[in-house]
């Protein structure tokens, strides 16, 4: 028998269902669920009743029952809050009560292909009726200026209630943590939902949604402990960008959800960010949207040369041009300003400072949900002298955005100079798990050698900056931090090494440079560093430095 409710056909002799002509994936269980409650629509079902003939007797929890009910009301479009097709009848059972048509075979389409929209011989149009037509696709939406991504349903292959639930929970809370991350689109839940019900390609699926990106999930929930298989799929080129799997026991089931649903939210901003830089590459420059200018110009945002800043700039400023409320292209400009000044020891550049204040300031003026833009004013505010009004900012951000690596790697170097070592290491390590690969990296360990040194632990000091120096945006501040350390352990002859790299990159470099930009809190720390700075070799002060007046 063929039924139709809506949009939605169900075929019960064929054991399909489709949704505006495309057939759905369903379930057995649910499919035969949906069509005793249409066969009996015009009565109350019970549970009881649902037990003997859907599971034949065998034996499944009450709240089975519930879980599938759900399911048969997705698939329908339908839920639990407005019962518009499946109806709850507390404590007796459920009926169906809406409108449903019963078709005869010449209603069935005879176009069974998806590619194929219309009847293959016209001349025979005439005698087919409208329902004969297979329901042409929607037209592709268009894609949004900045990164867009659809979280599919994820589906649990355990098949059991918990998984299930876990499987839904894990999905949603990924979805909703992405959509509080500004610099991206999200799809809604509500629209996903309904067309992962759908046999889709990816290409399909992403025409539907209007997005660029897709994200699939498979769970497995078994014996306390959970899997997690992930996929981030580009769609416009129909290509897998990013895969992995999490594996995990757990005590508390919420935190391990929330848990895993913060890693994924992480790699999947990584993997999207690194492939929106890849894909920008590949268009000419001339060609690029604002969005497209600020990833080519990010590329370049942690190279320790001033051209590499400059080409930031070009591309950040190009951005602004075609949109000019563009908060994270004023903070990424914030940045380079800033980064201009460390770089730039021949001239004590006030204009670069507060240009980077400037544009911190007016970045979370466009948008006060975007944590780049405090990250940038707590880190223009550290190099100011100002620990305390930066660390203010940088916990706004991080309250904005618990899992931005930057706001935590800025914490933890301001935190190193501020005496707050245990605080420093914290921020400084969770940056790292978070973005193993990051380009800061060489000033994570910077900041960690700093506060290993306030600790006394100066052989660990001594090993995490070699670690920093063979980064290879490594700079003379990092081989002067590095410098200092092999002082302090005694090898002398490897800290005058470390000198001489420092001094090929800027000959004026000094002491007093290095104290400058990276104010330190406590004195003690700061002679210490010092005494061994200058024992290896690098001047106290250059005449050649400008002074402010």
């Amino acid at each position: 028998m063929l039924y139709q409710v809506k949009n939605i056909k169900i075929d019960t002799s064929s054991f399909q269902l489709s949704v505006d002509e495309i057939i759905v994936k369903v379930e057995p269980q649910v499919f035969d669920l949906i069509s005793y409650l249409i066969k009996h629509r015009s009565k109350l079902v019970t549970r009881q009743e649902i037990f003997d003939n859907i599971w034949a007797g065998k034996v499944v929890s009450d709240d089975s029952v519930s879980t599938y009910i759900k399911k048969a009301r997705k698939v329908l479009g339908d839920d639990g809050k407005c019962q518009q097709i499946i109806k709850t009848i507390h404590g007796r059972g459920f009926q169906f009560i809406a409108d449903i048509e019963e078709l005869s075979s010449q209603h069935i389409s005879i176009n069974k292909s998806q590619d194929k929209k219309y009847c293959s011989n016209p001349s025979d149009s005439s005698r087919l009726s409208k329902a004969s037509y297979a329901k042409p696709s929607p037209k592709p939406l268009r894609l949004p200026d900045k990164p867009s991504i659809a979280v599919m349903d994820f589906v649990d292959i355990g098949g059991s209630e918990s998984g299930t639930l876990f499987a839904y929970g894990l999905t949603t809370d990924i979805n909703a943590t992405l959509s509080r991350l500004p610099k991206l689109f999200i799809t809604s839940r509500a629209s996903v939902s309904i067309v992962s019900q759908l046999t889709l390609t990816p290409v399909e699926t992403a025409e539907r949604l209007g997005v660029h990106y897709l994200v699939y999930g498979q769970t497995q929930y078994q014996n306390k402990r959970v899997k997690v298989i992930l996929t981030v799929v580009d769609a416009i080129n129909n290509a897998e960008i990013w895969s992995e799997h999490f594996d995990s026991s757990f005590d508390d089931l919420f935190q391990v959800q929330i848990d895993i649903a913060n890693a994924i939210v992480v790699a999947i901003d990584l993997a999207v960010e690194q492939a929106e830089i890849e894909r920008t590459f590949l268009i000419p420059t001339e060609d690029l949207s604002a969005w497209e200018n600020y990833h080519r110009g990010i590329w370049h945002i942690n190279k320790t040369t001033v051209k590499d800043q400059e080409k930031t700039r070009f591309f950040l400023n190009k951005a602004i041009s075609l949109d000019a409320r563009f908060s994270r292209a004023y903070a990424g400009l914030s940045y380079v300003y800033m980064s201009l000044k460390l770089l730039d020891m021949s001239t004590d550049n006030a204009e670069d400072e507060k240009k980077s204040y400037d544009y911190a300031k007016r970045s979370i003026d466009y948008c006060k949900s975007e944590s780049m833009g405090y990250m940038s004013l707590g880190r223009v505010s550290f190099f100011s002298h100002e620990p305390e009004r930066a660390l203010k900012h940088l916990d706004q951000g991080l309250q904005l955005n618990p899992n931005y690596s930057y706001c935590h790697a800025i914490k933890g170097i301001a935190s190193a100079h501020s005496g707050s070592t245990n605080q420093a290491l914290h921020h400084l390590n969770v940056a790292e798990r978070l973005s193993p690969f990051d380009s800061l990296l060489f000033a994570m360990k910077m900041a960690q050698a700093t506060s290993l040194i306030r600790q006394k632990k100066f052989k660990e000091a001594a090993e995490i900056s070699l670690q920093a120096s063979n980064y290879p945006n490594a700079f003379f501040s990092t081989f002067s931090i590095a410098a200092a350390c092999q002082q302090i352990i005694g090898n002398t002859t490897k800290a005058r090494e470390f000198v001489k790299m420092a001094l090929q990159m800027n000959p004026i470099y000094s002491i007093e440079s290095y104290m400058k930009f990276l104010p330190f809190s406590e004195e003690s720390t700061k002679l210490l560093i010092s005494k061994a700075m200058q024992e290896a070799g690098l001047p106290k002060t250059n005449k050649n430095i400008l002074h402010e007046t």
